[in-house]
C-alpha cells in the first residue's frame, strides 16, 4: 500500500462527502475491475460499487475523527486502497490512535447499519 497520494490526473474524479474532499485516481477503478475476477458487466459494476464504498466509508473515518482535532482532511482513493490525509492538527497519542482506530470502526458501524437495515425490510438473500 502507499502511503503517498498519486499525482493528479485530468482523468481524476472530484467530489466531496460531508464538506471533506475527495479524489478518485482512475486506476482505481481499473485495479478494482482486476481484482474482481471474470465477472459479467453487471457482477462487475456491483463489485466495483461494494469495494468503492467500503474503502470511501473507512477512510471517511479517519477524515471524520481528525477533523474533530483540528484538521483539514481530504481522502485519495487510488489503486490499491485509500488514504485520508490532512493538515493542522492537534495531535497526541491519545488522538492519534483515536484517527487511526477510526477507519475500521466506520466499516463496523456501516455493517451494523446494513445488517439492520436488510434485517427491518425482511429482505432475503440467496448465497
Amino acid at each position: 500500500m502507499l502511503f503517498v497520494e498519486p499525482p493528479r490526473t485530468q482523468f481524476d474524479l472530484n467530489f466531496s462527502v460531508l464538506g471533506i474532499p475527495v479524489r478518485v485516481h482512475p486506476l482505481f477503478w481499473l485495479v478494482c475491475l482486476l481484482l474482481g475476477g471474470d465477472r459479467d458487466v453487471s457482477s462487475a459494476l456491483r463489485w466495483v460499487g461494494v469495494v468503492f464504498v467500503s474503502i470511501l466509508v473507512h477512510e471517511l473515518g479517519h477524515a471524520l475523527v481528525a477533523r474533530s482535532y483540528g484538521a483539514n482532511p481530504w481522502i485519495t482513493l487510488y489503486s490499491f486502497g485509500g488514504l485520508a490525509s490532512y493538515r493542522g492538527a492537534r495531535t497526541d497519542t491519545k488522538s492519534s490512535i483515536a484517527i487511526i482506530l477510526a477507519g475500521p470502526m466506520a466499516g463496523f458501524l456501516f455493517a451494523a447499519f446494513l445488517v439492520v437495515a436488510i434485517i427491518a425490510t425482511r429482505h432475503q438473500f440467496d448465497f
